[in-house]
């Protein structure tokens, strides 16, 4: 939530923890898990949280919660931050790549 109220990644506090999706989110205040329980598709990363750059590659890998970028609204994570920078030479031609390639990296085992 953090992301886009604050534009920062912010560690969550496990006083503020809601189960969604089979996944434990934590949340820095009660203000953000408040606006994520309205509207959880709005603040939820894309790819399932897997690297957006990766996933433009078909490969699924992990992320550094602190290499993100928002395009129009929406949360997309990268391994690092060198990796950001290169997903954010050609943003919109990698999300078209990444969103065509998601539907059948979802179900690979991470690389």
């Amino acid at each position: 939530m953090a992301y886009f109220t604050l534009d920062s990644a912010v560690r969550g506090d496990t006083a503020y923890a809601l189960e969604w999706a089979d996944v434990t989110w934590l949340f820095s205040s009660d203000k953000h898990r408040r606006l994520f329980v309205e509207n959880p598709s709005k603040y939820v990363p894309q790819y399932g949280g897997f690297c957006a750059y990766g996933v433009r590659f078909w490969r699924k890998v992990v992320t550094n919660p602190r290499a993100f970028s928002i395009v129009d609204g929406k949360l997309y994570l990268n391994l690092n931050d060198r990796i950001r920078k290169q997903w954010e030479k050609r943003t919109a031609r990698n999300i078209r790549k990444a969103d065509h390639r998601w539907a059948r990296v979802q179900w690979k085992d991470r690389t």
